[in-house]
């Protein structure tokens, strides 16, 4: 009987922990969420005149371009030794399965839209787009905030980008519309070439490059075999047989080389435009 009991509670509590690991968000959401792991597939949104928590140890990770969208409010108070985190859905212990390595632009970031509030303190951001990007209509209030591998950026107020060191806490508050920003002092960040918009477009500048190439050497390869193939004719109209007859097969070979090469160019041109329509 006691056994039984034990294997019956053993069982519980496995279900219990899976449970937990697999919690999923998605769509509108309100209310305060219990400290736990939870996985984001498609955009949270919180609506005007909601207001969404997780409290303190709280792990939510995002699958590719999910992200939270604010236009109520977003209060997350989080504590030193046990922050909220929003993450990648690959920045888990290797423990649950296997999984790849996160980096950043794994997913949008946190939007806070029109008249959107967000008061964030022991929050840790990482690889995400933007991080945080916040209307200047809204409210946002930072507190010990600590921002990781975000791709863009770490912050963007008002469509202008706001130097945060990485992995140091960061504070930040403003607290109504049309007011000046609070900004905690930070140390002088090298300025740096801003990344590319979105992961979607990194396969762009290498595809351009080798069709680039591939438009070149098809170029190069016809005005040789342009220049060969002229010079063979006018040897052949000025050579007599038999010797007019081999000038007359080089002159043939040159000019079929010569249109692979036109054809090559045009590809690589084609191609190159293309690129531009996506």
């Amino acid at each position: 009987m006691l056994r039984s009991l034990s294997a019956s509670v053993s069982v519980l509590l496995c279900l219990s922990m899976a449970n937990a690991s697999s919690m999923s968000l998605s769509g509108e959401q309100d209310g305060v969420y219990e400290k736990g792991s939870y996985v984001v597939s498609e955009d949270i949104v919180v609506r005007e005149g909601m207001t969404l928590t997780f409290l303190p140890g709280t792990v939510v990770r995002f699958e590719p371009y999910a992200g939270i969208v604010v236009r109520g409010a977003l209060v997350c108070t989080g504590e030193p030794t046990a922050p909220v985190v929003f993450t990648s859905a690959n920045d888990r212990p290797s423990s649950e399965g296997p999984r790849a390595q996160p980096q950043p632009f794994d997913w949008n970031g946190i939007r806070i839209e029109r008249k959107g509030r967000a008061e964030l303190a022991y929050v840790k951001v990482s690889y995400s787009t933007y991080g945080i990007e916040a209307d200047t209509s809204g409210a946002l209030r930072l507190r010990e905030v600590v921002f990781v591998k975000n791709g863009r950026s770490s912050l963007v107020i008002g469509g202008e980008i706001v130097a945060v060191e990485d992995a140091q806490p960061f504070g930040y508050d403003r607290r109504a519309a049309n007011t000046e920003p609070q900004v905690a002092p930070q140390p002088e960040v090298p300025a740096a070439a801003p990344p590319r918009e979105h992961r979607k477009g990194q396969w762009k500048l290498p595809v351009r490059i080798g069709l680039g190439v591939v438009a070149a050497a098809g170029g190069a390869m016809w005005a040789g075999f342009h220049y060969r193939a002229v010079k063979s004719q006018e040897e052949y109209e000025s050579a007599v047989y038999p010797r007019a007859d081999e000038y007359r097969r080089e002159r043939d070979r040159a000019v079929g080389v010569r249109n692979v090469g036109a054809v090559i160019s045009g590809v690589g041109v084609v191609g190159f435009g293309v690129t531009f329509a996506f």
